[in-house]
């Protein structure tokens, strides 16, 4: 999943065996329409007027943005860690849901799981799409699916085992 094609192939689909897949924020969409330069370099506290690229550059093992890339007209900047991109890339408004409902975007995007593509006006961006699932830092129990696990029967072992495995459970009292 560190792959960025390998990522969009993921994130742009509907995966049968994941448990979480009929909740509303298994997959979202936020879109920009109109970039706010502004915003984003004040937020990245630097000082540009023009973005040419907005990618990102490298992902943690399980997916999850970790670099985001800036090409401007004042060079190239990083923005590193999941909870500065979501802060970065949020240009206010709402998030589309898998199930069409609409929620605002608050302080930061839902999460750092999510494919970006740019929109431009010859060479410079005006806007992005990002494409997105989940709802939170990605790391350790998905609160869905343990939900989901455990209305269809599975105990807290074997869900503990599905989101921890080669750990064990030890009484120590």
């Amino acid at each position: 999943m560190t792959r960025e094609e390998t990522f969009r192939d993921y994130i742009l689909s509907v995966h049968d065996s994941d448990y979480e897949k009929e909740e509303p924020w298994y997959r979202w969409k936020y879109e920009v329409k109109e970039l706010d330069t502004e915003k984003i370099a004040e937020r990245m506290q630097e000082s540009f007027h023009k973005i040419y690229d907005i990618s990102v550059t490298k992902r943690r093992e399980g997916g999850v943005a970790d670099v985001l890339t800036l090409e401007t007209d004042q060079g190239t900047f990083e923005v590193k860690g999941e909870y500065n991109i979501r802060y970065i890339l949020n240009n206010g408004g709402s998030i589309v849901r898998q199930d069409g409902t609409e929620m605002e975007t608050g302080k930061i995007l839902p999460s750092a799981y999510f494919v970006i593509d740019v929109v431009k006006n010859k060479e410079n961006v005006i806007g992005y799409t990002i494409f997105g699932g989940g709802y939170g830092h990605g790391v350790g129990m998905s609160q869905n699916g343990a939900k989901v696990m455990g209305n269809r029967g599975m105990d807290c072992e074997e869900i503990l085992a599905f989101f921890y495995p080669d750990c064990s459970l030890k009484k120590i009292y």
